[in-house]
């Protein structure tokens, strides 16, 4: 039986969307043995982690990944905390299949806020090189360093990291979609439109209000509550 763990990171800013949220996430992983991992107040600046890599909370992720790949897991699953899991019947494992790594794309490439990675030695080396990469490439435009998600675009066409960061599926094959409205991606709708049956509801990149209101509205729809 495949082993698996989700993690989640948020700040205070993100607690009313956790609320949400992560209930949800973690009800799901008791009902299919999954582990979860919250980190309440781990995300954007931790003072405790090494200054190089305080800028992008994005690498929180990275990091929690290397601190479970010693440890007894199949299989690390991120999920954005502004993410609600609106089809509890899928599992993990069908979705990643055999693939080492998975990530989603949508109109704007491929994206960071769900992936699934294996604790297999060529992901931990992808993950590393990401975390490692991004806090160095500080520059006048990028002053805190690259994100995560573009350091990955960025290394997915390099060997040996193209092997794992080649592995993505469209945001419709892997359940991980969103509205299409607030992007004005209108002839993307098929790719990203959210359709009961998917798997996860997200909605990146508006104000923080605005996806409260939102995961609400779709708690409500899916669960009742």
């Amino acid at each position: 039986m495949m082993r698996a763990a989700i993690i989640t990171a948020w700040n205070e800013l993100y607690e009313p969307i956790a609320a949400v949220t992560t209930p949800i996430m973690q009800r799901y992983c008791l009902q299919h043995d999954y582990v979860f991992l919250p980190s309440r107040g781990k995300f954007h600046l931790d003072p405790e982690r090494d200054p190089s890599f305080l800028s992008y909370g994005d690498r929180v992720k990275l990091d929690i990944y290397e601190s479970l790949y010693e440890l007894d897991y199949d299989l690390v699953v991120w999920m954005d905390v502004d993410t609600l899991i609106t089809n509890p019947k899928i599992l993990l494992e069908d979705i990643i299949g055999t693939r080492p790594f998975l990530w989603t794309y949508g109109p704007s490439g491929p994206l960071s806020g769900f992936t699934m990675a294996r604790t297999l030695p060529e992901v931990h080396c992808f993950l590393h090189a990401v975390k490692h990469l991004a806090a160095d490439m500080v520059s006048a435009h990028d002053p805190t360093g690259w994100s995560d998600q573009n350091t990955m675009r960025h290394l997915m066409n390099l060997p040996p990291y193209d092997v794992v960061a080649r592995n993505i599926v469209s945001c419709k094959e892997a359940g991980h979609c969103m509205p299409v409205e607030p992007y004005g991606w209108q002839k993307y709708r098929r790719m990203v439109e959210w359709e009961h049956g998917d798997f996860l509801y997200t909605v990146p990149s508006i104000p923080l209000d605005e996806r409260l209101d939102m995961l609400g509205i779709m708690r409500q729809l899916i669960y009742g509550e």
